[in-house]
């Protein structure tokens, strides 16, 4: 396995130093092939359109410009499926990973060429990913050469990884568009034209908590990728206590299945035809995040958005959450024992479970859904038109 990951490696080098060499030659000869724009729109979203950030930055929407009359291309590196296999099945391979690699490359310097059809190009962290010892931006440069209104969106902390690449990336493009203000505040210092846009959802996929009575066991709804299981372990402690004191159900809802042992614990595998059941049949939804990073403050946990339109009550830690929730409408737990009085409280007032699933619904409504968000990100795709 070793002989074939190195092998599977320096194939990967081999394709990427012949695609510098193509890329330095498609910027040569950029000025033969510039051309007014046919279209309006081309997105390059990060990851398959299954995933949370390509649907709530791009895939929500794809309707609205279809009323609106725009055009547009979407190119997804690839789908649900075949991510998950090169990710999460059975476990990480580097091999899946870097032939993976090989295919993004390419797809995407065939869009950076075609750029010149489009009056905004718009994608997500970079073209390329940013793994570990990638800092050129060959394809970022390509599209610089065949587009002039390129805008890039960051709804994570991106750069912890690989912070020069992040930097290089954004060098090439004309504006940048965060989904809070702690990227917008460290991003202000490598670029001027920033804008805030909120995370979106789209209401109408989901359906909405209508009992809240408890009946035992109190399930507690928890969703998310395996790699960030580690907040829930970090939970594990304090269920374990609460597990003495009620019949409880942590459901554990994700593209993989993890290694959570307990009794309590049932894991899901993520499919749109259960998860609005799974989520609405819950009591209590939970945003675990014990470690104060850049990794949780540059984020808004699609997640919590989720649990808010699906009306179902939620403690959280306080790094993460979009800034239009206050504790008005989330039950905010920072240390363990704050996070153990959280679950007695909604265990047993029925009232305040009610009355957070509400506010936070109307929350999502006011800034979150897709109707309210539209608004602005069309008038960032526009604002450099002339």
């Amino acid at each position: 396995m070793q002989l074939l990951q190195k092998a599977t490696y320096a194939y990967l080098l081999c394709s990427l130093f012949i695609g510098r060499i193509i890329c330095a030659f498609l910027i040569f000869i950029a000025p033969i092939f510039r051309k007014k724009p046919g279209k309006d729109f081309l997105f390059l979203p990060y990851a398959h359109k299954d995933n949370g950030g390509a649907r709530a930055r791009v895939q929500e929407y794809l309707p609205y410009f279809d009323k609106d009359g725009f055009t547009y291309d979407v190119h997804y590196i690839c789908n649900a499926d075949y991510y998950t296999w090169v990710y999460y099945t059975p476990k990480k391979s580097k091999v899946r990973e870097y032939l993976f690699y090989h295919h993004i490359f390419w797809s995407r310097l065939v869009w950076c060429f075609h750029s010149r059809n489009y009056k905004t190009v718009f994608y997500q962290r970079s073209l390329f990913p940013d793994f570990y010892d990638q800092r050129g931006t060959p394809l970022e440069k390509v599209m610089r050469a065949y587009n002039s209104n390129i805008i890039v969106d960051y709804f994570d902390a991106d750069y912890v990884d690989n912070p020069q690449l992040i930097h290089a990336v954004i060098r090439e493009c004309d504006t940048l568009t965060l989904v809070n203000d702690f990227l917008l505040n460290y991003f202000k210092n490598y670029h001027a034209n920033l804008y805030l846009n909120d995370l979106s959802i789209d209401t109408e996929r989901y359906i909405q908590k209508t009992n809240f009575d408890i009946t035992q066991p109190v399930r507690i709804f928890w969703t998310g990728n395996i790699d960030n299981l580690l907040h829930v372990y970090q939970l594990l402690p304090i269920l374990r206590r609460l597990y003495t004191k009620y019949p409880i159900r942590l459901v554990i809802v994700g593209r993989s299945k993890g290694e959570i042992l307990d009794d309590f614990v049932e894991h899901h595998l993520w499919s749109e035809e259960t998860f609005n059941d799974l989520i609405t049949s819950s009591d209590i939804a939970v945003y675990p995040a014990f470690i104060v990073s850049d990794i949780t403050l540059g984020k808004v946990a699609y997640k919590c958005l989720e649990y808010a339109t699906c009306k179902v009550p939620m403690i959280a830690s306080p790094y993460g959450l979009s800034s239009r929730f206050t504790e008005s409408d989330v039950l905010i737990a920072r240390t363990e024992e704050e996070w153990y009085n959280a679950f007695i409280e909604l265990i047993e007032n029925k009232e305040k479970r009610v009355q957070l699933a509400e506010n936070a619904y109307q929350k999502i409504l006011n800034y979150h859904d897709t109707k309210a968000t539209y608004k602005n990100f069309l008038k960032i795709l526009t604002a450099r038109w002339t």
